[in-house]
């Protein structure tokens, strides 16, 4: 398909091309949940951006997901921060070049 007949295309239908980062299991999980439903995963992408518009997702039960990657991104942080920290460490004691 041209780029022209696919921007046309989405136009179209009303949608937005567009890229993010996921994680390999969210990717899996999202084409499992596709194939699953007879979906494309954008359509299962719609179906949790409209659980959460509703107000049917619990803030509770959301917020603790939340909770918890701003956990695992905070120890990321820390961990890439201390890895450094050491390979600087080996630098100036003369071990690494």
């Amino acid at each position: 398909m041209a780029a022209t007949n696919s921007s046309k295309f989405y136009k179209e239908k009303g949608l937005v091309r567009t890229s993010i980062t996921l994680r390999p299991e969210t990717i899996q999980t999202l084409e499992n949940m596709a194939k699953q439903h007879k979906l494309t995963q954008g359509e299962i992408v719609d179906a949790f951006a409209r659980l959460l518009e509703s107000g049917n997702l619990s803030d509770q039960l959301f917020g603790v997901h939340i909770e918890a990657i701003r956990e695992e991104k905070i120890a990321e942080k820390e961990r890439r921060k201390e890895l450094k920290k050491k390979a600087l460490e080996l630098i100036k004691s003369g071990q690494v070049q």
